[in-house]
């Protein structure tokens, strides 16, 4: 019975765990409400702290603060200053309160609730408040701050540890980050007090400050006494069943609402089990326990993750004033600088909702401090500058080092530390972290005001430097050690650390909760009350297991048993109040619910898989077993009756106990002799669902037989009026909600949050139901703002996305507020045509010594557009472009070449040989960029020979592309980031930065090699493009500005590479994925070849005539892989346009993407996701003639119209001579995973293109 207790109650826990894990955020929100409501009370605290911590840092700068308590300076700007000592000794008298809190708290809330003990810390800030209030000199400032630290050390560490503990795995995130969100709310609202008093002489000017702390703790403390305690502290307390009215306290559930109807049982169970898994894992609850076993490494995540918080250069932060003024910004700007700072922290840590959504907590933190440490790198540089733009250079880096601080490291610091330790150690766990926060805050503390002050050190800027180096060991330190706890349940948690998985692999281990074999292994025994026995497990292994999932497996003992329950079994496990004994109700609830439900579905599982079962019910009450009348049967008070040690108990017995015992010893010894057959023989037959089990001590029978219908009867009352008792706390707590939110939510930050709704939902309203627009389908979140485009870039899976899109709504699909992607092939004359007149969207053009570099793809305007094409079009032409194969073929050759080094085997032909596998993909690419540069400048940019990429140009331009295709869907970005002549200046700062630079790399090369062209030499055969341009201009046939040549060349270089690249891989890919198409094409190669038909580097007339399949290779890899992922945008015209039922009205943004129309199957038939080249033939049947003609008018590799890619004859020409050249000389086989990894952002690059090469 006892493994029969244990197995319900895992196999509760497993429930419990997997629909924690499979409910959405959206079903949590629903179902949580009040536990979400809750949470944001008691973290509000958070305000009171981070307010006054920014308050006493930035009134320093306050004038009539520095001279009622500073002393005289000899600096005429600032008169009084206070010293550096007194600075630093009141933001440490603070912080040293605030460990002492740490500590008590660490203690008092484990033994009195989180409740009790932040009833008693609000009481004691309202109390302590008037000591700064009335302080007259810094001694008694000192002491107000230290006994004011006191609270805010408590509200530190338990509003996270409650808020991690009433809410499931998918709110942790949000409700612990809030913690930060409060603390920017505190520091904003402290700037903008400070702002009103900024200029302020009289005492006053810091007094209302001080006095504005009162606000928070009243409404608080009223929201604090509603609030139920933690049901994880209750279940560590044992005290289970308060752990589930406050369970009921914080679910709601109302059918229709999204809502998921929470098991408080199975919930319960979960938490029991991992607490009781802990307990076996030794894990105790002193501070002595964080340092033992697994728990030292949790302890050391949560001190290293909180402690970086501090040692990340966030310091800045909170003395932003008054670094801006020692910066030299006056007063009132300085205010408003760090006001703006912190609303950029309000935003940041509202973004950073967003981003765990779609990106793990060690991902999101080591991201954020790696940018930290640049920033912090820039803002040292910058300081060398003497400019009188510099301070307000770094008070602009500090607004973005806010903004990435409060998206990364702030908020998600509050998630991990909270996830990490163990729900025993949890509270004692943050304590120490915050410890460790605290006193590095005192280093800080210390170490700052000297750095700052002009009278100390004096560094200002510099300390970028400081900051920066301990971020990067920060970052450094994350990587290997941080792990990653999102979509993990503690008890996942709990595995992972006790198996010692590396932080690395955390994300994609995988963990199976709780399996065990009872009846080969020991056990740890739970009951209903929570006591143990003592564990014999092998380390670091659980043995629990989900019942219903072993008997269906048949993973069981099959050999006959005797199950059953007592009529009172939870009378001696719950908890007595007095003499009077337990209320009888929750006694009669627990034991049907906790013991008569599970036990018949076990008989019933047995049944299920024809094991033989004998069912019995006890209702034996006999005074010597249960002396109190309350008692009866209860849990083992049969054990007496069958081991016959009945008659050893106080007073005599009674007959009918006598006659019961023995009856019972009777039966039970029939079943040892005969297991199946005994029971039946005696009148005691084997279970069934609508059978009869046997009674015993019923009505004054010794045994009788009832119908198991009336125990079926008894669960499903007891369960209706806990249904019943559940609704009407539902309805009582629903009531007050209104009210508590109305005292609680602070006035400012009502406000604010009212407006940000309101500004929001207009905003919403407005841009969803832009007229024309509102009727288009689409994915909702693409109705209101650019964030689908943005995510579907960053995604990397464009091409799919919008596939899946189309799928979904149509042939006409809203991308964005202002974007329509078509799918619809009949349209791409109207939109791409010569003759259109939708003019092609620029975001943002290159520039060229701060000006804008317009060439034929960056310029909007046609009639520029038509200018700069017919200038070069002739050098495009394919007969132009073929005066410069022999320059295309010797590139072809050192490619041979090298890769003959890898293909070639051993000269000892006894030793074993594999050929190396190659990344072709990345060969492939230095191929294209060394044609282009050999077409363009009669020489190579040498990627061949050197076997990477040594000037870092091709990293460079791939993160251009990259950066392109996130920032052109959110173009307003730009201007703040790359775009910015701010950052571009502080940029230059940086020694070597224009080297790296890939941009300006490539235009130093075209500009070098512009002053060097010799246009008076003899006329060459192969006349590069360099060369033809200088000539156009010097005859004067074409007189073009060297910037337009500049242009032209630029273009040549950028795009000409990446896109054949991409082409020559799809073109490789789908051949050795398809080794019918590759013998094909390899065979009429050969026969070519064999016939003498070929130069010793083929050329493009020989590959068109004898190798006609190959054009259709190309032309269907293509189709397969377009290189642009994303839609060709155009804007609609004057009039508007009709599509579809939908008039699109002028200045809408419309395109086509190659992805979509390229797997039309009423274009492209059936099959479009094969890869046949045979569909491109051109066949006399009337009807494929047709079909062809819709092929080609699809066709979108090149883009279309006008716009056509002026390039195409160039990347064709390499395509059509390489391809064959290398499959003449190579054996091509695939080497890499099941697929190779595309990544689309602007292009569809793809990467893992590894191959094995064999010389023929």
């Amino acid at each position: 019975m006892v493994n029969d207790d244990l197995s319900h109650l895992i196999n509760d826990a497993n429930h419990a765990t997997h629909a924690e894990k499979s409910m959405t955020t959206y079903q949590a929100f629903k179902t949580y409400p009040k536990a979400i409501m809750f949470s944001i009370i008691l973290s509000t605290a958070i305000v009171m702290e981070s307010y006054d911590v920014l308050l006493l840092a930035n009134l320093y700068a306050s004038p009539g603060f520095a001279k009622h308590y500073g002393s005289l300076t000899d600096d005429p700007k600032h008169p009084y200053q206070i010293p550096a000592p007194w600075q630093a000794g009141l933001s440490n008298g603070a912080a040293a309160g605030q460990i002492l809190g740490l500590l008590i708290n660490g203690v008092v809330s484990e033994r009195f609730g989180y409740r009790k003990t932040m009833i008693v810390s609000l009481a004691a800030m309202t109390a302590f408040i008037f000591i700064p209030f009335f302080a007259e000199n810094l001694i008694v400032l000192a002491v107000g701050e230290i006994l004011c630290g006191i609270p805010w050390g408590v509200f530190q560490t338990l509003t996270t540890a409650y808020a991690s503990e009433v809410c499931p795995t998918q709110l942790r995130a949000y409700l612990t980050t809030y913690n930060n969100l409060c603390w920017v709310f505190g520091q904003l609202i402290g700037s903008g007090v400070l702002r009103a008093h900024a200029l302020g002489t009289d005492k006053w000017s810091y007094k209302i400050p001080f006095a504005i702390q009162w606000i928070w703790p009243v409404p608080i403390l009223i929201g604090v006494l509603f609030a139920p305690e933690s049901p994880w502290w209750l279940v560590r307390r044992g005290r289970t069943e308060n752990a589930r009215q406050a369970l009921r306290k914080l679910t709601s559930f109302k059918d229709g609402n999204g809502s998921v109807d929470v098991n408080i049982d199975q919930t319960l169970a979960m938490m029991v089990i991992t607490n009781e898994t802990e307990k076996a894992l030794e894990s105790g609850v002193s501070y002595l326990d964080c340092f033992k076993g697994s728990d030292l490494r949790r302890t050391e995540i949560v001190c290293a993750t909180w402690s970086i918080q501090s040692l990340c250069g966030s310091t800045f932060m909170g003395y932003s004033t008054y670094f801006y003024i020692q910066a030299g910004l006056p007063t009132v700007n300085a205010f408003d600088m760090s006001m703006a700072q912190y609303a950029l922290g309000a935003i940041g840590t509202v973004g950073s909702w967003f981003l765990m959504s779609y990106a793990g907590r060690r991902t999101i933190y080591i991201y954020g401090l790696s940018i930290l440490t640049v920033l912090l790198l820039l803002i040292g540089l910058a300081s060398f500058s003497n400019s009188t733009a510099t301070p307000w250079a770094i008070g602009s880096l500090l607004l973005a080092y806010t903004f990435i601080y409060d998206t990364t490291v702030g908020p998600i610091c509050y998630s991990l530390v909270s996830e990490m330790p163990s729900t025993r150690l949890k509270t004692k766990s943050i304590v120490l972290a915050r410890c460790a926060y605290n006193i590095f805050g005192i280093v800080n503390g210390v170490i700052t005001p000297y750095m700052l002050n002009p009278t100390a050190w004096n560094w200002k800027g510099k300390s970028g430097f400081f900051w920066a180096g301990l971020c990067f060991f920060c970052s450094v330190w994350s990587y290997f050690r941080l792990p990653e706890p999102k979509g993990r349940t503690y008890g996942e948690l709990d595995d992972l650390f006790a198996r010692g998985i590396s932080a690395r692999k955390f994300k994609g281990a995988v963990v199976t909760l709780w399996q065990s074999d009872v009846e080969e292994k020991g056990v740890v025994h739970i009951d209903r009350k929570g006591s143990r026995a003592k564990p014999e497990l092998s380390p670091r292994q659980y043995l629990f297991s989900t019942y219903t999932d072993r008997y269906s497996a048949g993973n069981y003992s099959k050999l006959p048993a005797i199950v059953g329950s007592n009529s009172n079994e939870q009378s001696s496990l719950i908890n007595w109040p007095g003499p009077a004994g337990p209320n009888m109700t929750p006694v009669r609830e627990q034991t049907v619910l906790g013991k008569l439900c599970p036990v018949t579905h076990n008989a019933e599982l047995r049944y299920k898989s024809s094991s033989t079962t004998f069912y019995f019910y006890n209702t034996a009450n006999f005074t010597k077993i249960s002396p109190q009348p309350w008692e009866g049967a209860y849990h083992t008070s049969e054990l007496p009756l069958l081991f016959g040690t009945y008659a050893t108990y106080g007073g005599a017995s009674t007959a009918f106990e006598t006659v019961v015992a023995s009856h019972w010893q009777d039966l039970y010894l029939a079943f040892i002799r005969g297991p199946v057959n005994g029971l039946p023989a005696m009148g005691w037959p084997a279970y069934k669902p609508d059978g009869f089990p046997m009674v015993f001590a019923a009505n004054g029978t010794v045994s009788q037989l009832a119908p198991m219908l009336e125990f079926s009867n008894e669960s499903v009352e007891v369960s209706e009026t806990l249904t019943s008792k559940i609704a009407m706390m539902n309805r009582i707590l629903d009531a007050s909600q209104g009210f508590i939110l109305g005292l609680v939510y602070l006035k400012v930050i009502a406000i604010s949050c009212i407006a940000l709704f309101l500004a929001f939902a207009v905003s919403y309203l407005r841009t969803a139901n832009k007229p024309g627009l509102r009727s288009v389908p689409g994915p909702r979140l693409a109705r209101c703002s650019n964030l689908w485009r943005l995510r579907n870039s960053v995604s990397g899976l464009a091409p799919q996305n919008f596939q899946k899109v189309h799928k979904t709504y149509g042939k006409v699909v809203r991308t964005g507020p202002n974007h329509i992607s078509i799918s619809d092939p009949s349209m791409i004359p109207v939109i791409y045509g010569i003759s259109s007149k939708y003019s092609k969207l620029i975001y943002q053009a290159p520039t060229l010594e701060d000006k804008p570099l317009y060439s034929i793809f960056s310029t909007q305007d046609p009639k520029h557009h038509r200018a700069l094409r017919s200038g070069i079009a002739q050098k495009y032409s394919l007969s132009s472009l073929l005066q410069l194969e022999p320059l295309v073929d010797e590139v072809t050759q050192s490619f041979a070449k090298k890769m003959r080094a890898f293909s070639n085997p051993p000269q000892d032909a006894s030793q074993p040989y594999t050929a190396k596998i190659v990344d072709i993909g990345e060969w492939l690419q230095f191929y294209a960029f060394d044609v282009i540069g050999s077409i363009t400048f009669s020489k190579t940019f040498g990627f061949l020979d050197a076997g990477f990429d040594y000037s870092r140009v091709i990293e460079g331009i791939d993160f251009g592309l990259k950066y392109a295709g996130l920032v052109g869907q959110i173009p307003s970005f730009h201007p703040w980031l790359f775009g910015s002549p701010m950052l571009q200046k502080i940029i230059s700062y940086i020694p070597g930065a224009e080297k790296k630079d890939p941009i300006r790399t490539v235009l130093q090369m075209i500009k070098d090699a512009l002053g060097t062209v010799d246009t008076t030499s003899k006329e060459s055969s192969h006349e590069d493009f360099l060369t033809f341009l200088q000539k156009q201009n010097e005859n004067g046939s074409s007189k073009m500005s060297q910037k337009d040549m500049m242009n032209h060349l630029f273009v040549n270089l950028l795009a000409g590479s990446d896109t054949t690249a991409i082409s020559l891989r799809s073109i490789f890919y789908f051949l050795m994925k398809n080794p019918r198409t590759l013998s094909k094409l390899q065979a009429e190669i050969f026969a070519a070849d064999q016939a003498g038909l070929f130069s010793e580097t083929i050329t493009y007339a020989e590959a068109q005539k004898h190798i006609p399949y190959l054009a259709l290779v190309i032309k269907e890899s293509l189709r397969l892989h377009p290189a642009v992922a994303l839609m060709l945008e155009r804007i609609v015209p004057e009039g508007g346009l009709t599509l579809h039922g939908h008039y699109l009205p002028a200045g809408t943004i419309v395109g086509i993407n190659a992805w979509v129309v390229h797997y039309d199957e009423d274009v492209f038939g059936d099959d479009v996701h094969e890869f046949r080249p045979e569909r491109w033939e051109e066949i006399k049947d009337p009807v494929k003639i047709e079909q062809l003609k819709r092929m080609e008018r699809s066709f979108l590799a090149f883009g279309h119209g006008s716009r056509t890619c002026i390039g195409k004859n160039i990347s064709l020409l390499e395509m059509s001579k390489f391809v064959p050249q290398i499959l003449r000389e190579f054996r091509m086989e695939w080497a890499g995973k099941d697929e190779w990894t595309v990544n689309s952002t602007w292009f569809a690059k793809q990467s893992d293109v590894l191959v094995r090469l064999h010389s023929i």
